[in-house]
């Protein structure tokens, strides 16, 4: 008779027992309703954000939501806002040919507290850019797509790794390719 087999045997029976109560409990749990809230509703003619596309949301440390609209701002390149948990949108910042306009991604909280995002058009090439936003509006270029070997017209949300850097996508590399890209202004760890 082995020992090892015996005393495994009998783990994995407890094992199982363990987990038909743990299933047990939660199958007991009554389901919550969930509850619609309308935070805002978005008024283009009243000066708020408009055309949102698909931009994800990022929630800022301070509880505030964040994200990127296509049109509207200064500029009517896009905007950057907020929208505290009440329901009061605030432009953070309006895009423009320097910083980029027309973001597809919406925008993802670094490590840092800071907002990175990407903006379709616009830059020093007109072909696009990434760039690092506070939550009090000060937005840095961290790159300007050349359009060339670097690709050109990133479309998504950058998406943090688990090792710190964040990586994005473009929908032109070469005529007619995508790409996936780890910009070296983006590609090393954020504090």
């Amino acid at each position: 008779m082995n020992l090892g087999n015996l005393n495994l045997s009998r783990m994995l029976a407890a094992l199982v027992a363990a987990m038909a109560v743990i299933t047990l409990a939660v199958a007991t749990i009554p389901a919550q309703a969930q509850t619609y809230t309308d935070l805002h509703d978005f008024n283009a003619s009243a000066g708020d954000s408009y055309n949102f596309g698909s931009n994800k949301l990022a929630q800022g440390r301070d509880g505030n939501l964040y994200t990127e609209s296509i049109s509207g701002g200064a500029s009517g390149g896009g905007t950057v806002f907020k929208i505290t948990p009440t329901g009061t949108p605030t432009i953070v910042y309006s895009l423009d040919s320097t910083s980029g306009y027309n973001p597809l991604g919406g925008l993802t909280l670094g490590t840092d507290g800071n907002f990175y995002g990407d903006a379709t058009q616009g830059g020093s090439t007109g072909n696009g850019t990434d760039f690092k936003l506070t939550a009090e509006g000060a937005l840095t270029v961290l790159h300007n797509f050349a359009g060339t070997t670097d690709t050109q017209h990133p479309t998504n949300a950058l998406v943090l790794g688990t090792n710190g850097k964040f990586y994005g996508t473009t929908d032109l590399a070469t005529p007619g390719h995508a790409a996936q890209y780890a910009p070296s202004p983006l590609s090393r760890s954020i504090p």
